[in-house]
């Protein structure tokens, strides 16, 4: 064999590679924006170190960006509707390969980690208009499975989340209790308060019990007759300030709200046509009604990395082996 037909073989050889794992590292390739109103920036990553900025950038015309949550070395939690483009029910999954992770820093690229997503997993019951229930976003959560292992630190870890509970234990859960106290919470976000500012942000905000919810989505209603009549009573939960006027609006979706340092929902969307701050209730899924699922997908998720990882060695090996036996031409 000549050297130039040896030498393109081995360029072959090294495009093999090069797909092969692209391929097997994504077995499954599977605009709402909200922003964080009143608060504070963030000076320290290490106070909310399991914070993600999550951006997706589709086609020419779709770009966004979200919060996230770091579940573990290899997944972050954010809301469905950051992940998806939906014309009423029918959405669809934003590809992997369109999404990037940045952890460990209070400003997007500043003494972070980014990283590449390989899977986008959307919760099966996610609706972006429930007709039964005549709400939004219900289950409006995902998963994303990260291509790179984060470096835990005190700057990138996982977050605390509430103890599981079925729909018919609603009741008794950590989270109405603390609904029914309005206990005072962290909303956490990367949403624009200003133009271009890109700063981490947290506020406080308190959370109110469901009658109180409806009652100011009920007046709402009166003047914006499209909006959903009442919200995901089983799904989520709801937050109003009236006093320091703070909420959430474009940017925080996706993002954490934390009671007592534990998350216990979700930033989906506030009854606001602007960003407006007191007495407009931002809403939230709750993550102890999805912790069931959210394990369930971590598992699943980490068996089919390591059956992908253990293929691409094995094609790697395969690949190398005959392009030493039968070129002779060393792959570096």
């Amino acid at each position: 064999m000549s050297s130039n037909r040896k030498m393109y073989f081995c360029f072959f050889i090294l495009f093999l590679i090069h797909n092969g794992k692209g391929n097997l590292d994504n077995p499954e390739n599977t605009t709402v924006h909200r922003r964080i109103i009143g608060g504070e920036e963030v000076k320290r990553i290490a106070d909310y170190p399991f914070m993600a900025y999550i951006l997706v950038h589709a086609n020419s015309t779709h770009y966004s960006k979200c919060g996230g949550s770091v579940l573990g070395p290899r997944h972050v939690m954010t809301a469905a509707h950051c992940v998806t483009d939906c014309v009423l029910n029918l959405c669809h999954i934003f590809s992997a390969r369109d999404i990037l992770v940045f952890t460990g820093g209070v400003a997007p690229g500043y003494r972070g980690f980014w990283t590449k997503v390989i899977t986008v997993i959307v919760h099966p019951s996610y609706s972006p208009i429930d007709l039964f229930e005549r709400c939004h976003y219900n289950y409006d959560i995902a998963v994303l499975v990260l291509r790179s292992t984060l470096p835990l630190s005190d700057r990138i870890s996982p977050v605390r989340l509430p103890e599981a509970v079925s729909l018919k234990d609603l009741d008794n859960s950590t989270t109405n209790k603390f609904a029914m106290a309005g206990t005072n919470c962290d909303i956490v976000g990367w949403g624009e308060s200003e133009v271009n500012n890109f700063i981490l942000r947290h506020a406080t905000v308190p959370l109110c019990d469901a009658s109180k919810c409806m009652d100011y989505i009920r007046q709402i209603k009166q003047t914006d007759p499209y909006g959903p009549s009442k919200f995901c009573l089983n799904t989520q939960i709801c937050s109003m300030d009236t006093t320091n006027k703070s909420n959430i609006c474009g940017g925080d979706s996706g993002g954490p709200i934390l009671c007592n340092g534990i998350q216990v929902g979700i930033t989906s969307y506030a009854f606001v046509k602007e960003c407006a701050g007191s007495y407009n209730p931002g809403l939230y899924t709750r993550t102890d009604v999805c912790k069931k699922w959210i394990h369930e997908i971590m598992e699943i998720s980490i068996d089919r990395s390591s059956i992908s990882n253990t293929k691409f060695t094995l094609l790697l090996i395969t690949v190398m082996l005959l392009a030493q036996l039968y070129l002779n031409c060393t792959i570096v």
